[in-house]
C-alpha cells in the first residue's frame, strides 16, 4: 500500500500542473472559452495526463484493454459536462467567474484514491 502512494502524488501533481498550463494557454485566448468547452477539456486532461505519467514513469500499464481507457477518459468527459453545468449556476447565483481546474482535479483525486483501494485489495486477496 505504501508503494503506490508516490505514485499517485506524482500522477496528482502532474496533473496539476498540466491544469495550470491549461488554464494559462486558455486564459491567453482573446475570447475566453465557454465552461462547457472548458469543463470537459480541464477533466479529460487530468485523466489523460495521469495516465501518461503512470506509463512513461512508472512502467505500469494503466488498464488492462484499451475500451477500459476509453470509457474512463468518456467518464471523465461526462463528469466535465456536469461541473461544467453546476460551475455555472454556481456562476449565476454568486455573480462572478468560477473555475473548472480544482474540481477536476479534486475527482481524479477521489478516483485514484479509490482505485488505489481497489488495487490493494485485489493484492491481498
Amino acid at each position: 500500500m505504501k508503494k503506490r502512494w508516490p505514485a499517485l502524488f506524482v500522477r496528482v501533481m502532474v496533473s496539476g500542473l498540466s491544469l495550470l498550463v491549461l488554464a494559462v494557454l486558455l486564459g491567453r485566448l482573446s475570447p475566453v472559452p465557454s465552461v462547457w468547452i472548458r469543463g470537459p477539456a480541464a477533466f479529460a486532461l487530468v485523466k489523460v495526463v495521469g495516465d501518461i505519467v503512470v506509463l512513461a514513469l512508472f512502467r505500469q500499464a494503466v488498464v488492462l484493454f484499451v475500451e477500459d481507457l476509453f470509457w474512463e477518459l468518456v467518464a471523465f468527459v461526462v463528469l466535465g459536462f456536469l461541473a461544467a453545468g453546476l460551475i455555472a449556476l454556481t456562476a449565476g447565483l454568486i455573480g462572478g467567474p468560477v473555475q473548472p481546474y480544482f474540481p477536476a482535479l479534486v475527482v481524479y483525486f477521489v478516483y485514484l484514491v479509490a482505485e488505489s483501494r481497489q488495487v490493494g485489495r485485489a493484492e491481498r486477496e
